[in-house]
């Protein structure tokens, strides 16, 4: 039986999560990049849909490549993961690729779970690049992705700083004496990304990059609070590594309204607009007070409505036409959750809009629940 290594050992019982240091600044800076695309719904580079979500130190759920695991969903509703190792430093070289990333990605290529050949890609995250394996490493993706496997090894072999790049690759995927095939390594390279980035370096490209994403996600578009935004993205980072390991896109976007005045997400911006704009026709034909002038208090009734809607998740006015329900309604929310975003839909508007082969009439192009849950402002 072979001694332990103690390195692996000292990683079992040190976790990211009870450490700090450089390399996982490093890493929060990674994370809330990400959240700031997030924020604009941009694609995700290496999975080629939007992110809503993020796992932070996800190696007790599978991920041998666990720092980050970015999750993304296309149009048609189907997941993909990007896990993300990230390193404070260059780590490649024109002789190719580090040899514990490569054994790491061979092993969850190899698995069936949680990593998924269909859907998901692997990813080193670099501070700073190094110009002569960008070339090689170009090269090589345009080669092997969606190309013949024949052509692309006869292009690979052709030059030994190709190969060289390329058996750094396949070499850490030995099982005893059994090296992985030339084409078995040829899939996993196009599973294989690298993303250098200049966080903490000047002058930095990424951070004016991350920090206009913040500036146009903000309503106000103010400098001060573009600074103040992006280091709350930092602080959510850096408290999901230490706390429960996981970012969701929607909550994220709850928690930023109770300080930020956002933009509507562009995901929901046209649906959001458009029930504005319904809310605004409905609420024009609600009377407040009678033709005389004179308001109708009931400061007992708006008063019952405030505490149930304080108390619960919703409430249900009931009363003959005619009576004033809306106006009690509206009256009670202006006074009790002057704060809280209104949107009013008569009956067949509502109608329309719950009905998914209605709803494009109203010019909403998703439903209601995920407007919902989407949209600006805290409540």
């Amino acid at each position: 039986m072979s001694e332990p290594n103690p390195k692996k050992e000292r990683k079992k019982v040190a976790t990211t999560r009870s450490t700090s240091g450089a390399g996982f600044a490093f890493e929060d800076l990674v994370a809330a990049d990400l959240l700031s695309k997030m924020l604009l719904d941009q694609t995700i580079d290496g999975i080629g849909c939007p992110g809503i979500g993020l796992l932070s130190q996800a190696g007790a759920a599978g991920w041998q490549i666990d720092d980050l695991i970015c999750i993304g969903r296309d149009s048609a509703g189907t997941e993909h993961r990007l896990a993300i190792s990230c390193k404070s430093n260059v780590q490649v070289s024109a002789s190719g690729w580090p040899e514990d990333f490569a054994e790491a990605a061979w092993s969850m290529w190899r698995k069936a779970d949680p990593f998924n050949r269909a859907t998901d890609t692997i990813a080193l995250v670099t501070r700073g690049r190094n110009v002569a394996f960008d070339r090689i490493w170009s090269d090589l993706k345009q080669w092997v992705t969606g190309a013949n496997p024949t052509l692309a090894l006869a292009r690979i072999n052709a030059t030994s700083t190709h190969r060289r790049v390329f058996d750094s690759i396949r070499d850490p995927g030995t099982q005893g004496t059994i090296r992985p095939s030339d084409e078995e390594t040829l899939a996993l390279i196009s599973a294989l990304e690298i993303y250098p980035l200049d966080f903490q370096l000047e002058p930095s490209t990424s951070l004016a990059q991350t920090k206009q994403r913040c500036r146009s996600a903000l309503l106000s578009e103010n400098a001060e609070e573009t600074d103040a935004l992006w280091a709350a993205l930092i602080k959510t980072a850096e408290t999901a590594r230490l706390g429960n390991g996981t970012i969701r896109l929607a909550e994220l976007l709850g928690v930023l309204s109770q300080r930020f005045i956002l933009k509507a997400h562009p995901s929901i911006a046209g649906a959001w607009h458009q029930l504005e704009a319904l809310s605004v026709d409905h609420l024009a034909g609600i009377e407040m007070a009678l033709p005389n002038g004179h308001v109708v208090e009931r400061q007992a009734e708006s008063g019952r409505i405030a505490a149930a809607l304080g108390d619960g998740t919703g409430c249900v006015v009931v009363g003959d036409s005619g009576v004033g329900k809306s106006a009690l309604v509206r009256r009670a929310l202006d006074i009790s959750f002057p704060s809280v975003v209104q949107i009013w839909l008569g009956p067949e508007a509502l109608s329309d809009a719950l009905n998914a082969a209605r709803r494009q009439a109203l010019g909403l192009d998703r439903d209601l629940a995920f407007i919902a849950e989407r949209a600006p402002g805290q409540d």
